[in-house]
């Protein structure tokens, strides 16, 4: 079946003499930037032999990455702190289960072959993947944990990052999974011995990071990686939070908004509700307030909204208006997904008096098919340039996160929340 991108929208709700104030979901690092303060951030390098073919590639975008990040975090004053200690580990599992943790000097030393296998100079052993290792079992404050890994893991491990990491996501970390394609010359090896014969590969292959810390400082290193014009195109990028409090979300620039017919609508900073009330909203900056004039005979009107862009959003644009959901009080006329941010115009359908609120965001269960379906492979029909199980992991992480904390919350990472008074 067609995967198809759900935009939710919570319909236009009558309201009428109510003043509770009105949420709208999502955290706008916009309008909520900070910096300073002490933090701690972890560099984690799976050091499993299935990491070998990144390395094996001269000036691969695995090497660029590995550089980037040494650059932009083995130093003081990272990521916008007044002071940052940054550690960088060699993490595995030796055989029959030992886990096997090694600080290294800079994360420079796993560009290099001998980084994944036994080296008994520096220590290093041949270890399989231990993937939940980089998360700390007593994170201290402010942390920001990475791993950088081709994320290949069998159900078995899939349980135990998950175990690891539900307790910061709970506590109002977010998880930032970011895919990046590199080119790749090297072994491919099952989840699950006897799922299939080990091969050679060579081409093009996905590693990933995975980033666990507050939304602020995730984004801060997301920042840095796309500011690098080699990973243009070649990048995506998936957020995961438990509630409205830690969770990225990109909110429409109201200075982009067009009000269709010109002079029929124009923008509130407030809206009265029945003779004394008023529309109470939790942030100014994340509605776009609407009022329409009462000399507009026009018998529909038109917003246009757009958002900011977002990096390691989709590559190509997605128009397609059956992926699209409204209520009944809502026409979608267009809409337009890319890395440009979203470009949407709707008609809505207007009482005659009062005021309406509504709310827009994406489906993200459906979005998370639509971005990571062909990355991912089955461990049964192996593809050298996807990743085994990759979908399974995103699933369970979905739904172990959205809703977590907060009952009916769906983390959104474009949303859109207003109201009109007629």
């Amino acid at each position: 079946m067609k995967p198809r991108i759900i935009l939710m929208i919570a319909g236009f709700l009558a309201v009428s003499g109510c003043t509770n104030k009105r949420t709208c979901p999502g955290i706008d690092l916009s309008q909520s930037k900070t910096s300073g303060g002490e933090i701690n951030i972890n560099l984690s390098v799976d050091a499993s032999g299935s990491m070998k073919g990144y390395v094996n590639v001269p000036g691969s975008e695995f090497k660029r990455v590995l550089e980037i990040l040494n650059s932009s975090l083995m130093i003081n004053s990272a990521l916008g702190s007044d002071k940052s200690t940054t550690t960088a580990w060699r993490i595995g599992r030796e055989p029959p289960g030992k886990d096997r943790k090694l600080k290294i000097n800079s994360l420079l030393v796993a560009r290099k072959r001998n980084f994944y296998e036994l080296n008994a100079e520096q220590g290093w052993t041949n270890v399989s993947s231990s993937l939940e290792q980089f998360v700390p079992k007593k994170p201290k404050q402010n942390s920001v944990d990475i791993l950088i890994s081709d994320l290949e893991p069998d159900n078995s491990a899939i349980n135990t990052l998950i175990k690891v990491l539900k307790p910061r996501l709970d506590i109002g970390d977010q998880l930032t999974l970011v895919g990046i394609k590199s080119q790749f010359s090297g072994g491919v090896f099952p989840t699950t011995a006897g799922d299939f014969k080990s091969f050679t590969f060579s081409g093009v292959r996905p590693f990933y990071l995975i980033i666990l810390g507050s939304p602020y400082r995730t984004e801060r290193v997301v920042e840095d990686l796309m500011q690098n014009d080699s990973l243009k195109g070649k990048v995506q990028i998936t957020r995961f939070a438990t509630n409205a409090a830690n969770g990225y979300t990109l909110f429409v620039d109201k200075n982009s908004t067009i009000y269709k017919p010109k002079g029929c609508m124009f923008p509130a900073f407030s809206l009265k509700v029945g003779m004394f009330g008023k529309f109470n909203v939790d942030n100014n900056a994340k509605w776009t307030l609407v009022k329409r004039l009462r000399g507009c005979t026009a018998k529909e009107v038109a917003l246009q909204f757009k958002t900011p862009q977002m990096d390691g959003f989709y590559p190509q644009s997605i128009t397609d208006l059956n992926m699209l959901e409204s209520s009944s009080n809502m026409k979608i006329d267009s809409v337009n997904l890319s890395s440009s941010g979203m470009n949407l115009q709707v008609s809505p359908q207007l009482p005659l008096g009062g005021l309406s609120s509504f709310q827009l965001s994406l489906n993200t269960t459906e979005d998370d098919t639509r971005r990571w379906k062909d990355w991912s492979t089955l461990s049964s029909n192996p593809e050298g340039g996807k990743t085994q199980r990759l979908m399974d992991l995103i699933r369970r992480l979905r739904r172990e996160s959205d809703g977590n904390k907060s009952p009916g919350y769906k983390y959104s990472p474009l949303r859109v929340c207003g109201a009109i008074q007629n």
